[in-house]
């Protein structure tokens, strides 16, 4: 497996790991009403309103396709070999990228359901926004950059990873193995 391969395996793994630890619960959906004021009769809006295990139950299942696609994605990339072309290597990652960014908007989802943890995964969804960007400069990594894109990609998992974990903690999971 060629240098850059070694290092998307790397970093793919590393994703993974960030991510996958936990027990998932059973996940209903509840409501608190409130009221808004008009110079009419009062109007009576219901807002959802999510439990704590409610939370934790749609989070592990917000990352579960994006865990899955980088299960497959980390298959393919130990499959490489120095002949792998940048081109593959992003195409490969294509559905690992689409899987990530359809979890994103389900924790922005779940932030807006479950304000306690708002702020945290807010925070992991830029984490991965930053992972987002090494999985698609793949195709612009050569033998000059290659060593400057595995640093940063390095760090952007290792932000990714912080991130998950205290979104984990405030959903009262236990942090990703690594």
């Amino acid at each position: 497996m060629g240098t850059i391969a070694k290092v998307v395996s790397r970093v793919i793994s590393a994703v993974v790991s960030a991510a996958v630890l936990g027990v998932a619960s059973a996940c209903s959906s509840s409501s608190a009403p409130a009221t808004t004021q008009s110079t009419q009769a009062p109007v009576t809006t219901t807002l959802p309103t999510t439990t704590k295990s409610q939370a934790a139950s749609a989070y592990l299942a917000a990352v579960a396709s994006a865990n899955s696609a980088a299960d497959i994605f980390n298959a393919k990339v130990k499959t490489w070999t120095s002949s792998t072309t940048n081109a593959q290597a992003e195409a490969d990652a294509e559905p690992v990228i689409a899987a990530i960014q359809a979890a994103q908007s389900k924790l922005l989802a779940i932030a807006t359901s479950y304000p306690p943890a708002a702020t945290d995964l807010k925070a992991e969804v830029n984490a991965y926004a930053a992972v987002l960007g090494d999985l698609t400069s793949l195709a612009t990594v050569n033998l000059l950059n290659a060593s400057s894109w595995v640093q940063q990609a390095d760090g952007d998992v290792a932000k990714a990873g912080a991130a998950a974990n205290i979104v984990r903690s405030d959903l009262g999971l236990p942090p990703a193995s690594s």
